[in-house]
């Protein structure tokens, strides 16, 4: 059996897609804006794998099969990964698997997650690649788009396949131009995180709109015994807080961006959801006052320890709140989607297998990434980073033994599938992320109204991706 409790990524540990969403993600959950390219530096050296052992909207339909087999490549895949990621682990199971039958040898090189961008700008700039396959995420994809593969194009992303992933991640692995070059391996997303104790002992139920989580985050403060009704990521030490922000700017009906990719900050829609999360920490005092301080790290912290009711948060909290040597909810919590404001909305974040337009061998990497989004290989990566890319194979009633994974996928199988928004296309989106919740800030201190704050966050983010 492999390992029942997914591993903390190190990306969302470390610093908040995709990863994302962030990439997070959305990390908050994607990687760091590149700093200004320096001069080209030798690749690091290979590690040799074993050679044996929604846009948001209605649930796509999925997929039931494995993606279909291109003919069987040869020669060597030379693959960029993380560097100590999760994905990474589950990627060296998936190529220990994969050589006992391919002729394809794989080597993957390590590369710290923040560099993976510019590092490879730097070696495909000339029109060559020392890559034939890399992992990137949705900025990597945006900000490199012009030296990738078009994976419809090349036959990686099929029609059938297409269907299995959430709209939303799909539209994350395109460019600029709607153009694919990025198919999704997994998905980064918030969920809630409840005390089912806490909870029960009220008669409440898990909110589902925003009037039901003011009232359940009141009565379940209990300041006496020191524990908050929630809690509220706003710090700018990272930019998850900016990544949860639009979360709860698209359950206002809002967002960052227009349907062309320009900026939409300053809404009265976006001015709601900023006004939303300050009367929970000033008006209704149901969340921790340190918001402005709090980084993912100090908010899965406060519900380790007991000290939230709820808290919002990307799947690596699944495997933390297990543990029972850091946890002291391993059996009084439960995982619901985000409450609704005037529709449901999350942000995802993906990280991407992508084909160098410099690669040397295509149908080997072809054949590779095929082999990792096949169910086995996808149950794997849930193992390792909590949710697959694949919708079919978060089907828990399809797949039981995913639930070995996670036991909490299908309120984050609901979320990506029915509530999923792609990020925008800015290349210095984790900038524009700070700067909004900059914003969120100065309405929680009363440094300024929402729509001050958001009127200079919206000129600073368009000076930021003119």
């Amino acid at each position: 059996m492999r390992n029942a409790h997914f591993r903390m990524s190190r990306r969302l540990a470390l610093q908040s897609v995709g990863l994302a969403v962030g990439t997070h993600l959305l990390a908050a959950c994607t990687a760091s804006t590149p700093a200004t390219m320096s001069a080209p530096t030798p690749p690091p050296k290979p590690t040799t794998a074993p050679a044996a052992a929604p846009t948001a909207g209605a649930p796509a339909a999925a997929a039931t099969t494995a993606p279909p087999q291109v003919a069987k490549g040869s020669g060597t895949v030379t693959m960029m990964v993380q560097a100590g990621a999760p994905q990474t682990t589950a990627l060296n199971g998936t190529v220990a698997e994969f050589q006992k039958t391919s002729k394809v040898q794989m080597k993957l090189v390590e590369v710290p997650t923040g560099d993976m961008y510019q590092k490879f700008l730097v070696d495909t700039a000339g029109g060559g690649s020392s890559y034939d396959l890399v992992t990137l995420d949705s900025i990597g994809v945006v900000g490199a788009g012009q030296y990738l593969e078009d994976l419809e194009a090349l036959g990686l992303m099929t029609p059938d396949l297409k269907t299995d992933f959430a709209p939303a991640s799909v539209k994350d692995g395109q460019d600029v131009n709607g153009v694919i070059r990025g198919i999704p391996d997994f998905v980064t997303v918030v969920g809630l995180y409840y005390r089912t104790d806490l909870y029960a002992a009220k008669g409440l139920k898990p909110p589902t709109t925003w009037d039901e989580y003011v009232d359940a985050a009141q009565k379940l403060t209990d300041q006496a015994n020191g524990i908050w009704g929630t809690a509220i990521q706003g710090s700018t030490k990272t930019a998850g807080g900016g990544v949860k922000l639009l979360d709860w700017m698209y359950q206002a009906g809002g967002g960052m961006a227009d349907a062309n990719n320009k900026p939409t900050i300053n809404t009265p829609e976006n001015a709601a959801a900023l006004q939303f999360l300050s009367d929970l920490v000033n008006k209704y005092h149901a969340a921790a006052p340190d918001a402005p301080a709090m980084t993912h790290v100090e908010i899965h912290n406060l519900f380790l320890q007991g000290r939230a009711a709820m808290v919002d948060n990307w799947q690596y909290q699944v495997s933390l709140n297990r543990d029972a040597k850091q946890s002291k909810v391993v059996d009084k919590f439960g995982v619901a989607p985000l409450p609704m404001g005037k529709r449901s909305g999350v942000v995802l974040g993906n990280w991407f297998f992508c084909v160098p337009k410099g690669s040397k061998n295509k149908d080997g990497a072809i054949e590779f990434a095929q082999y990792a989004l096949t169910p086995p290989e996808q149950i794997r990566m849930t193992a390792n980073e909590g949710v697959p890319a694949r919708l079919s194979v978060m089907d828990t009633s399809k797949y039981p033994q995913i639930k070995d994974a996670n036991p909490f996928l299908d309120p984050f199988r609901k979320m990506i599938s029915e509530a999923g928004f792609a990020q925008p296309k800015w290349v210095k989106l984790n900038d524009a992320y700070l700067s909004t919740t900059t914003a969120l800030q100065k309405v929680i201190l009363g440094q300024a109204t929402p729509e001050q704050a958001l009127a200079d966050s919206q000129k600073e983010i368009e000076a930021l991706v003119v």
